[in-house]
């Protein structure tokens, strides 16, 4: 055959084109492409030429020619062969038997006749070429690949390491990632890779009746054994060379692939693992790294059998394989002062390789051989867990708190010499490492820095390390109480009597938040907390024994002990609030949980708590202002949180000493420092005595909780208070906002740039204190006290919640009108229409006013503790009364907010208003486009549990106007907010400040994440709501058990789908949140579609509405997206919609199949192909989107990097999946938690 018109004659009547490529053009395009001395138009005027060269018929022949000839440039050699790799991915199915072998023929050639002058990217472009080859044809019309790379791999190591690419790469494509044109070949290609890898013994034994008609291995070893040989002969070889390095390197690197999918007795008998224990030992940091990742994958796989465990994990147990795990990790700890990069890169994987051979100690203890060194291994851990980087020591730390449950060897004496060391280490880990200086010369401070780059995974992974830390101790505890509980106790009061040695003596002009005495004692006290919980679930299981007045004589003993010392704390006095504010919550901690029960204890804390917020309100403070006096500040409110706690769990206790409580909380109310705020939680303190007391009449109780909000009521009764409400003037003259406008205009405020270099006179300092006053005056806050106080724990159907149904309930008909009033009022001061009547000058002045400031997380210069002092330092200041104009009116909002929250959980009372619905809407909704992106974000979270506790019988009359207002308001203001940052990032210039256009996108992102979260709440058909107070409270008047009464509820998501015009406005945001530019939130949008897509596959006539809707606009939407490269990372989620969108709906409608035809280069036959492939019943989800992935080639998006644009990441900060859980809110406390085997439908079952 004349290879060099095969691809030629393509089609019929189409003649030989080698004139249209010129050589010297293309050369000359390549040189002013790679020439630092041309400007952009001449390269995108050569690269446009390039690319067209691409489409040409004889294309692929001329790239053979440029990359076989070895005398040709780099550059043009390599370009020959993306001319190959264009013509195998855009034309392969175009061409006949013919040209395909044409093509494939040159690429074997290019591979036999690689050598060792050739470029390393001529050579692993040339085997990533023959593997997009093998995706196409590879066990179709291509049977011998096998035996060619065989006889490949008998060549020199060049031909080698081509070898191991191509296998490694279809291992990866086949197993490892989804990709579009393997996932079309089905199993094809897995079945392929399975048998070639394994050797012909294990295929006999585990699939003796296997298919075996298709024949594509070659020989009986299997490329897993010949690897594995290969390896071993590398390691032989003494100190390795650069050539056998990478040799080694790249045999592992396939292996490492293999692996994760293998079959696992294949594993075993190819002595894979062996080989890669022996290239541990290697002298080279490359080898080693990689042996390591090997093992990783291996390890974190699931279902081992006891044989799998026995032969691929035993050898680690070995004492001469810890001996080696111990001597790497001593070789490659690292010190902070001077971090050798690849050694501390080893340690990190080590430790992870460690943590998942350790786990099947903790797993499965039963299938270690018999000659495991355990104890040997536990000191390695040891060892491991103490390095001074925390990032080695977490998942060693996290094994060491599964180690030590429960179990065969938790409950072992092998634990005992451990437990002295790890209480040591949690008691030095438990340190807020987050609240230290970034300065501060503590070793795991740099390498914090150096391993997280962002606060946010720094504080996640902080707040991990410090869970396993209290995992531990609470373990610890709990195998061994007396003595845990004594030494830790002991240690605590070792840190108390020193906590100020080496350190100066406090001050209050050097007071800082966060001191390292403040810091120290926490950590201990952390210690501590963790032991009693491990102390209570001692006690909780000793309690299901049988021998009762035994155990009651052990509890006692240790109760007297830690009564005992908890009692030395009332006598502690620190002037540090951040000290008296930790010991104070550990006070609470022991009469909360492990003392609860004792009456004469509980009473004697609450007066402690009482007697210390005494002390605070008569002791003496600076008289400026400071960070101090905002601390004592910080410490009353937590103070009277504490009493709140303690009174609603021990309200029996304390109704036996109710006089005296209450003529101490009068006497703190008179006190003249206390703050208005504070004043109604000790108020409230009261009140939950008296609610949730049970000895009480019902008729006593409601009178006495009646005197405590009569005050508070009063006021909402108060005709003045209700005419003010009446009108925005009014409003303005409630808040005391009168002449402020006036005020700012005569002290120049438009020409002042900077409005905290301004000081207020003494007209500003009056005008400032009549807005605070009139805050204070205002109701809201009192009775968003006690109404949530009133309903805290209290469960629909108890007495507690009974009694704060009867005595709001008369109440609300008064106090809900006003609340939506100002709500309603507050949302219009926001709004520049509002002020139609005032000029230009004032309308500028009250935009800047309203402009919030903010700190956030990793985009604000300085920390947050700064921020507050610029705050506290400015209120004298115009910005000071500019914050008092904004504070009230983020006041009224808030606490309106939180009240109509509270509401709605008093049973349905708020749902059976006649005629509420409409006003409810209007107040919320009719100003609310002119409020921030974050204090709508504050609106989504209140108008979501009053939506989950509506009664299901309320819904349509309640729910329908208040959802069609909120998501007509959420998709013009979100949608609004997305198309703003878009044109300012367009039109951003380098030299603009982006700090705070970062933080507006940040909060953006917030709002669009919690919008598209209550979608998922409403339309999620797995959504539980047994939870929901509506449901609980009617399974407790009828006496129905709850989760029964739930499963007969009917779903919000059934009635958004059955409201039409609910659905309307949910579906229009959920269609533009598609192409918002946010991928966690369009990825959530596109579960939820999947889900309904299916619910309007009916005849009935508003389905047919629907079902067009969705087969136009959001089909519409799916495809721009898809387009869009910044979706390229979900670009499977939305492949995967427009499957299911075709899959359900193309038997009733021509839509989806019209609009496909409409878009550019998509031909009638490739659309109903597609379309007839996606609607077969047998074809799997990953097939659907590899088919639409495919069909749309041409339109979709190609992320920066696979431009090219962009240099693969640093493998120094590339994650394994195990450091990735680290850095979440949420790693899951189950033993199995190893990485999932890839999506194959189980190996085994492709031979079934």
């Amino acid at each position: 055959m004349n290879v060099g018109t095969a691809i030629n004659g393509t089609h019929a009547g189409s003649q030989p084109t080698h004139q249209e490529v010129s050589d010297s053009q293309v050369l000359q395009a390549l040189q002013v492409i790679h020439d630092p001395r041309s400007n952009n138009d001449q390269r995108q005027e050569a690269s446009q030429y390039l690319e067209q060269v691409k489409a040409q018929e004889e294309a692929p022949y001329k790239g053979f020619i440029y990359a076989a000839n070895k005398q040709n440039a780099a550059f043009l050699r390599h370009y020959g062969l993306s001319l190959l790799e264009s013509a195998i991915r855009q034309r392969w199915l175009d061409y006949s038997a013919e040209q395909s072998q044409a093509v494939r023929e040159w690429v074997l050639e290019l591979a036999q006749n690689i050598d060792k002058a050739d470029a390393s990217f001529i050579r692993n472009k040339t085997a990533q070429l023959w593997v997009e080859i093998a995706k196409r044809s590879w066990a179709l019309d291509w049977m011998n690949m096998d035996e060619m790379l065989v006889g490949l791999w008998s060549g020199n190591a060049v031909r080698k390491v081509l070898v191991l690419e191509v296998l490694e790469n279809l291992s990866e494509n086949s197993f490892g990632k989804e990709d579009a044109t393997t996932a079309l070949r089905g199993q094809d290609l897995s079945k392929a890779c399975v048998e070639i890898f394994t050797p012909v013994q294990v295929m006999l034994n585990h699939f003796p009746a296997r298919d075996t008609n298709v024949n594509v291995r070659f020989g009986t070893q299997g490329w897993l054994t010949r690897i594995a040989e290969f390896l071993a002969w590398c390691t032989k070889q003494g100190s390795l060379d650069d050539e056998i390095a990478l040799c080694a390197a790249k045999g592992l690197a396939t292996l490492k692939s293999v692996v994760a999918w293998a079959i696992l007795p294949a594993v075993a008998s190819s002595n894979s693992v062996e080989a890669a224990c022996e290239a541990l030992a290697t002298d080279n940091r490359s080898v080693q790294l990689v042996a390591i990742e090997t093992l990783y994958a291996l390890y974190s796989r699931y279902n081992f059998s006891t044989e799998d465990v026995r032969m691929l994990v035993g050898p680690l147990y070995g004492t001469h394989m810890i001996e080696r795990l111990r001597a790497i990790y001593s070789w490659s700890t690292v010190n902070s002062d001077s971090i050798d990069d690849e050694k501390y890169l080893l340690c990190k994987k080590l430790a992870e390789v460690v943590h998942t051979v350790g786990k099947f100690m903790q797993e499965r203890p039963d299938a270690l051989p018999d000659n495991a060194d355990v104890p040997n291994f536990l000191n390695l851990l040891l060892e491991m867990v103490r390095n001074e980087s925390l990032h080695v020591s977490i998942p060693i730390l996290h094994l060491w708190a599964q180690l030590l449950q429960p179990s065969k060897v938790g409950n072992s004496d092998l634990m005992l010499p451990m437990v002295g060391p790890l209480l040591e280490l949690c008691s030095q880990r438990l340190l807020r490492f987050e609240a230290l200086p970034e300065d501060a010369s503590i070793p795991a401070l740099v390498f914090l820095s150096e391993d997280l780059d962002t606060i946010p995974e720094r504080h996640a992974f902080l707040g991990n390390y410090a869970r396993f830390c209290r995992d531990v101790v609470d373990a610890i505890v709990f195998k061994r109480p007396f003595e845990a509980l004594q030494h830790i106790l002991n240690q605590a009061d070792d840190v108390l009597l020193h906590l100020y040695d080496g350190e100066a003596a406090f001050t209050v002009p050097q007071y800082k938040k966060a001191s390292f005495p403040a810091l120290k004692l926490d950590a201990q006290f952390s210690v501590v907390e963790a032991a009693l919980a491990g102390y209570t679930h001692w006690r909780t299981e000793k309690y299901k024994q049988r021998d009762q007045v035994a155990i009651d004589q052990e509890l006692e003993t240790i109760n007297v002990a830690l009564e005992s010392w908890c009692r030395k704390l009332f006598e502690a006095r620190f002037e540090d609030p951040g000290i008296q504010q930790r010991i104070i919550v550990l006070v609470a901690e022991f009469a909360l949980n492990p003392l609860k029960r004792k009456s004469d204890f509980v009473q004697a804390v609450f007066q402690y708590l009482l007697d210390s917020k005494s002390r605070l309100l008569t002791a003496q403070l600076p008289s400026q202002i400071s960070p101090y006096n905002e601390a004592i500040k910080e410490l009353h409110r937590f103070t009277s949180h504490q009493l709140q706690r303690i009174a609603l769990r021990a309200a029996d206790f304390l109704i036996n000493d109710f006089t005296s409580i209450e003529n101490a909380v009068s006497e703190l109310c008179q006190m003249a420092r206390i703050e208005d705020d504070d004043r109604d939680r000790c108020i409230s303190i009261l009140f939950i005595i008296v609610q949730r007391a049970s000895n009480l009449g019902q008729e006593e109780r409601i009178a006495r909780l009646e005197t405590y909000v009569s005050q508070t009521v009063t006021k909402w009764n108060d005709q003045h208070f209700g005419n003010l409400l009446q009108s925005f003037d009014g409003f303005c003259n409630l808040l005391a906002f009168s002449g402020f406008q006036e005020y700012f205009s005569s002290r120049d405020a438009t020409r002042v740039e900077d409005w905290s270099a301004l000081p207020l006179d003494g007209k500003g300092i009056e005008l400032k204190a009549r807005i605070d006053a009139a805050q204070r005056d205002l109701p809201l806050r009192a009775t968003t006290t006690f109404l949530s106080i009133s309903l805290d724990k209290a469960e629909p159907g108890s007495e507690p919640y009974k009694v704060a149904l009867t005595l709001w309930s008369k109440h609300l008909p008064v106090i809900l009108p006003n609340v939506l009033q100002l709500i309603s009022l507050s949302h219009m001061f926001s709004n520049p229409a509002a002020w139609s009547t005032s000029s230009e000058e004032y309308k500028s002045i009250l935009s800047r006013i309203l402009r919030d400031r903010f700190w956030q997380v990793g985009i604000s210069s300085g920390s947050r503790d700064d921020f507050y002092n610029r705050v506290e330092l400015s209120k004298a200041s115009l910005e000071g009364l500019a914050s008092s104009i904004r504070g009230s009116l983020r006041f009224v909002r808030d606490k309106s907010y939180r009240l109509l929250s509270s509401i709605s959980l008093l049973a349905d009372t708020i749902y059976r208003f006649e005629g509420l619905p409409p006003i409810m809407a209007k107040a919320i909704f009719e100003h609310s486009p002119a409020l921030s992106a974050h204090q709508t974000g504050i609106i989504v979270d209140m108008m979501r549990p009053i939506i989950e506790n509506c009664p299901p019988d309320a819904r349509e009359y309640f729910l329908t106007p208040l959802i069609t207002a909120m998501f007509d308001g959420l998709d013009q203001k979100v949608s609004a907010e997305w198309s703003a940052i878009d044109q300012r990032s367009k039109a951003a210039s380098k030299e603009e400040d982006l700090q705070e256009e970062m933080k507006n996108e940040s909060i953006l992102r917030q709002l669009t994440y919690n919008c598209v979260m209550l979608v998922v709440r409403l339309l999620d058909p797995k959504e539980d709501v047994s939870s929901k107070p509506y449901a609980r409270h009617d399974a407790s008047s009828k006496g129905v058990p709850p989760g029964e009464a739930a499963a007969k509820q009917p779903l919000l998501r059934d009635f958004v789908l059955g409201n039409d015009q609910v659905f309307k406005s949910v579906v229009l945001f959920c269609t533009h949140a598609l192409q918002m530019h946010d991928n966690r939130c369009c990825g959530l949008i596109t579960r939820v579609f999947r889900s309904i897509v299916g619910e309007f596959a009916s005849t009935e006539p508003i389905a047919g509405v629907i079902r067009e809707f969705i087969s136009t606009e959001v089909f519409k939407a799916c495809i721009v997206s898809l387009n869009d490269p910044y979706f390229v990372d979900i670009q499977n989620d939305l492949a995967q919609l427009i499957a299911t969108i075709i899959k359900r709906y193309s038997a009733m409608t021509n839509t989806p199949r019209q609009i496909l035809l409409s878009l550019p280069n998509m031909d009638q036959q490739m659309v109903d192909s597609a379309l007839s492939k996606i609607f077969k019943a047998d074809v799997a989800s990953k097939m659907q989107r590899a088919i639409v992935l495919k069909l749309l080639e041409n339109l979709r998006g190609i992320s920066i990097s696979e431009q090219g644009r962009l240099p693969k990441p640093d493998p120094k900060k590339a994650r394994s999946a195990l450091q990735e859980k680290y850095i979440t809110q949420d790693v899951p406390r189950s033993n199995a938690d190893r990485e999932r085997s890839p999506d194959l439908g189980g190996v085994a079952n492709m031979f079934a």
